[in-house]
């Protein structure tokens, strides 16, 4: 619809506090491990205001090495530290799959700016899930992981989930 339909310049804040608690899985043949976290989360703030919970599960060597690989927020919980291979040990890496979902209370990219009148959608959907599956390895002090998210649809008259990944480089000093 045009510039007339964009959002205006806002400072965005956003406050957000997450736990994740870990719990392992059974260890399976050839050295292969599997873990599983829940997490519970809370963003507060003018970009977005919103509950969150879900599961995470991983299977894989060397799961001890990290959480889980960096997201693109709102996202399954993960962060891109990880503790780099040893020498004797230097491989390690895991497949993962998450399920996450959201009670959003305000949404910026869709409500509007906070402080300013403005375009907004008026059949925003308050519940959003995301299914996540994705793989990381690392190799040494280098952790490369890709993610694919897909996220329900957030208003109603929008065409169809939404669908992309990311690709993650992280280095460990």
């Amino acid at each position: 619809k045009g510039w007339d339909h964009q959002l205006k310049d806002e400072p965005g804040i956003e406050i957000i506090a997450q736990r994740m608690q870990m719990f392992d899985g059974p260890d399976l043949p050839l050295g292969i491990e599997t873990d599983f976290g829940a997490h519970l989360g809370v963003a507060l703030g003018n970009v977005r205001t919103y509950g969150s919970t879900g599961l995470t599960a991983r299977i894989g060597w060397d799961l001890n090495s990290s959480f889980g690989p960096p997201r693109i927020r709102p996202a399954l919980s993960g962060a891109g530290e990880f503790v780099p291979g040893t020498p004797e040990d230097p491989l390690g890496g895991y497949f993962f799959v998450g399920v996450d979902g959201r009670a959003v209370a305000r949404d910026m990219f869709l409500d509007g700016n906070l402080w300013r009148d403005g375009p907004s959608v008026e059949d925003r959907r308050p519940i959003v899930g995301d299914l996540q599956a994705g793989v990381a390895m690392h190799y040494r002090s280098v952790q490369l992981a890709f993610t694919f998210v897909n996220r329900t649809e957030e208003f109603i008259r929008q065409d169809g989930p939404q669908r992309f990944g990311a690709l993650s480089i992280s280095i460990s000093r």
